[in-house]
């Protein structure tokens, strides 16, 4: 009963540390992490052997300059919103799409929208797409002030190689077999979408 306004990707989620760098899924055991509520980061902390901490993003600052978390998984625009900077000694970037990039969007009440006359419909379809290409600038902005912070502070920041990637789409694939096997059983068609938004990323890194 609704229908989509916008939809788009939140940047990367990438993994920030205070005290020891992260390289391969293993060494996530023992490590306190905060995720982001209900996201399948928590799982994957949790599943190999670390402890997900889920807290608000007003406690995140406080919770890991007290040593209660020893790093936080989000995107770079967060680290600099929320200035976090100068808590981090480490970044560890899990490829482009990082462990994840979760949606945001807008929606209406599709009789709502059907009610409405065909030039508004446009109108307000134009507005959207203008709030999403700015949303996308903002954010990589941040992204690049909040590198930029961290290299002058002497950070290191790991590059992951083909071979490591490849471990970690290792480790995170139970997760999503699980939630292709859940989401099937609730008569959804998950397999479909899933292999069909992997071909949609095979074709867009054959076109770079």
């Amino acid at each position: 009963g609704t229908r989509w306004l916008n939809l788009r990707p939140l940047p990367a989620t990438q993994i920030h540390t205070t005290k020891a760098k992260v390289v391969t899924p293993a060494d996530l055991k023992g490590k306190k992490l905060i995720t982001l509520a209900g996201h399948a980061t928590g799982w994957l902390v949790n599943s190999l052997g670390g402890a997900a901490v889920e807290v608000g993003p007003g406690d995140w600052y406080t919770s890991l300059e007290r040593g209660l978390a020893e790093g936080l998984v989000v995107h770079w625009a967060a680290v600099h919103d929320f200035k976090l900077t100068e808590l981090f000694k480490y970044h560890t970037h899990i490829g482009p799409g990082g462990l994840g990039m979760p949606g945001q969007g807008f929606i209406v009440n599709l009789k709502t929208w059907n009610s409405l006359p065909r030039d508004v419909q446009e109108i307000i379809l134009e507005a959207y797409n203008w709030v999403h290409d700015e949303a996308v600038k903002y954010d990589q902005d941040l992204i690049t002030k909040a590198a930029k912070e961290a290299q002058q502070a002497g950070h290191e920041v790991i590059e992951l190689t083909p071979d490591q990637l490849q471990e970690w789409a290792q480790a995170v694939q139970p997760y999503i077999d699980k939630w292709i096997a859940d989401t099937e059983a609730k008569g959804l068609p998950a397999r479909r979408v899933y292999e069909g938004l992997q071909e949609l990323i095979k074709q867009h890194q054959q076109a770079r």
